[in-house]
């Protein structure tokens, strides 16, 4: 009876965990816990040095000394809340992003594909606003933008959550028409995602030398290629799985020695 109550266990189905715990669970560190439960002004009192040493030196050459020099800490107290340089990283880009949120702010509710590609106009416009020239997020955003694996690496869990956010964003344009649904969301989302993080390193190293006109003309460039990129298909275009039965009849015909 034993046996067979542990075969039934055994056998028991495993709950899958939401999107968002898989992306978060393996980041939440003790460390990063700890960190976490500390008050606002103990978390600023480590982030705002390591924030102006970032920008000043990027990742690369941000030393972890310096940090915690002028933090007021150890290196002991420092790795009760923070794993390595690379954790503090993250912290205070996540703390830049969060701030770029809540200037931007939300995507308004749509009603349809052209309010859709509208709405996304406007968010891109209010992005280069709050990341103009001159102000002290958007010279933080360029330096702390990741120029190397060990950058990236660091990264990386706040990138996996822009890549959920894009691909909610994405199955949102499809449910009403205004992005392909021949694709799966998370390939768009990832495409998305390549696109505007290389278009974001291009912003970064010439944003200094645009007028502010030149800016928004770009901004506009780029939901436009967005929208060519990902919208849906129209009446009398092919989607992709038709063009691919199209050129798979085209090759069999040449196959046969048929002329098409």
């Amino acid at each position: 009876m034993k046996m067979a109550r542990l075969r039934a266990r055994s056998a028991k189905p495993k709950r899958t965990p939401p999107r968002e715990q898989v992306r978060t669970a393996p980041y939440r560190t003790e460390h990063r816990q700890r960190f976490d439960a500390l008050p606002a002004d103990r978390q600023a009192a480590l982030l705002n040095p390591a924030e102006a040493e970032f920008a000043a030196r990027g990742f690369e050459g941000a030393s972890l000394n310096r940090i915690l020099e002028k933090a007021g800490l150890s290196k002991g107290q420092a790795y009760y809340y923070v794993k390595d340089k690379g954790e503090l990283y993250l912290l205070v880009a996540e703390r830049a992003f969060a701030k770029i949120g809540a200037g931007v702010g939300p995507l308004p509710a749509v009603a349809s594909a052209d309010e859709y590609w509208i709405a996304i106009g406007r968010f891109f416009r209010r992005l280069s606003a709050v990341l103009g020239r001159g102000t002290k997020l958007g010279k933080l955003v360029r330096a702390i933008y990741p120029t190397s694996a060990a950058a990236n690496a660091a990264l990386e869990p706040l990138l996996a959550r822009l890549h959920d956010r894009l691909e909610d964003h994405v199955r949102l344009g499809q449910s009403m028409g205004a992005v392909r649904a021949d694709l799966p969301p998370d390939f768009l989302a990832a495409g998305a995602l390549g696109f505007l993080t290389r278009i974001d390193r291009w912003f970064a190293v010439n944003k200094s030398g645009l007028t502010d006109n030149e800016a928004l003309r770009l901004n506009d460039a780029v939901t436009q290629m967005c929208r060519a990129m990902a919208s849906a298909v129209r009446d009398g275009e092919l989607s992709l799985d038709q063009n691919r039965l199209r050129e798979t009849a085209h090759d069999s015909r040449l196959r046969k020695g048929v002329m098409p």
